[in-house]
């Protein structure tokens, strides 16, 4: 990531990723401390993962509905709601998120409800970084990027498996050259 990011001429106004700490650290060290967006679509993607789109229990029918919500989020006031909600939602289901289950006959336990309390720490991790981009001009998500520049750059390597780093710099340019000027024609 650092390789890359000093190839960068200009400082970036602020930074959108799903938290890659190699990532995070290179910007970092080139750019010093930037605004850090976490990107929401890869949040509300992983959450119903976890939580599946038809949770059993009570809590992760009412999680479910506090993050499908996130995407909505665009202004300050709303980002205060929603962060109530969340926080309500915690307190609530606390006592619920300590269960545990044990094995027959045994003091080995785990934690009854795991993906629910994994749910609660990807988004109480992402907390700080979910709505920089209501203060900042950088976009909420990542998609933009991946479907548009990431995607056909992983097909190219993918279908070059062999390209030594520098080869696979040099198409990066050339793909992002070419993507340039069609823009800039149109």
């Amino acid at each position: 990531w650092f390789s890359f990011l000093c190839d960068l001429k200009e400082r970036p106004s602020g930074i959108v990723s799903d938290a890659q700490k190699g990532l995070l650290l290179a910007v970092f060290a080139r750019f010093g401390s930037i605004p850090h967006q976490r990107c929401i679509a890869h949040v509300i993607r992983q959450s119903k993962i976890w939580l599946t789109l038809r949770p059993k229990t009570l809590a992760g029918i009412e999680l479910l509905v506090i993050v499908k919500k996130l995407a909505k989020v665009r202004i300050f006031e709303e980002s205060l709601i929603w962060k109530k909600d969340y926080n309500l939602w915690l307190e609530k289901h606390r006592d619920f998120l300590k269960e545990r289950s044990y094995f027959d006959n045994s003091k080995q336990w785990w934690y009854t409800h795991r993906k629910l309390r994994a749910v609660r720490s990807l988004l109480s991790n992402a907390m700080p970084n979910l709505f920089v981009h209501i203060d900042h001009d950088i976009p909420n998500t990542t998609n933009h990027v991946e479907g548009g520049i990431n995607s056909p750059l992983k097909f190219a390597f993918k279908e070059h498996r062999g390209l030594s780093f520098e080869n696979k710099k040099a198409l990066t340019n050339l793909f992002l050259g070419e993507r340039s000027k069609r823009k800039n024609q149109h």
